[in-house]
């Protein structure tokens, strides 16, 4: 009797702790060369705001890695990203965005749900002179599809990379909490019946 209650209590504290979202993270090392007019990596369509396409193709961005651009064809501006979920989604959405110094830009990411409503966005002023990349996060429930960019002398002339979500959030279920509950609750019945 006791060695189950113990197996009983372990096993409801077990399942009331649900383990730790892990991040799913695209550094688009796998866009195909050229520009495309869409990618799909683990469950997410990227795709310009444009129509015109994205690319790799063009070496390494700020961070020593390659990144992705809106197509910049017969002398259009560059594009903002749209990267929409294979299904909706609820949690965090961050990406890598920068440029090389050569104009002050300002990036954008935004979240919004399938009928198009904006749901979060959040934005950094990039300096003229500024060379590196700057994360930005977000976080909503019900999200569809995502936006980010940077809006610049040539639109979005900025390097996107490490485009990552985590879907679920910290906060405790009530039916979690039920269970905890419960586990403590036995193990408690189990203490008082303890022989002395």
């Amino acid at each position: 009797m006791k060695k189950s209650a113990r197996m009983l209590t372990f096993a409801l504290v077990a399942f009331a702790f649900p383990i730790a979202a892990l991040a799913t993270v695209i550094d688009f090392s796998a866009v195909p060369a050229g520009c495309v007019s869409s990618y799909t990596e683990s469950g997410v369509t990227f795709s310009a705001t444009d129509g015109l396409g994205i690319t790799a193709n063009f070496g390494n961005g700020p961070n020593g890695t390659p990144g992705i651009l809106g197509c910049n064809t017969s002398g259009n501006s560059f594009s903002t990203i749209r990267g929409t979920f294979a299904s909706l989604f609820s949690g965090s959405v961050s990406v890598d965005m920068g440029d090389f110094d050569q104009d002050a830009d300002v990036i954008t990411l935004s979240l919004f749900d399938a009928l198009n409503n904006l749901l979060a966005t959040v934005s950094a002023n990039l300096a003229a002179d500024f060379s590196g990349m700057v994360t930005l996060t977000a976080s909503a429930a019900g999200v569809d599809h995502v936006v980010f960019g940077g809006v610049g002398v040539e639109g979005s002339s900025v390097y996107s990379d490490n485009f990552a979500f985590v879907r679920g959030n910290a906060v405790p279920e009530p039916t979690t909490l039920a269970l905890l509950g419960i586990a403590l609750a036995c193990l408690g019945v189990a203490r008082r019946r303890k022989p002395n």
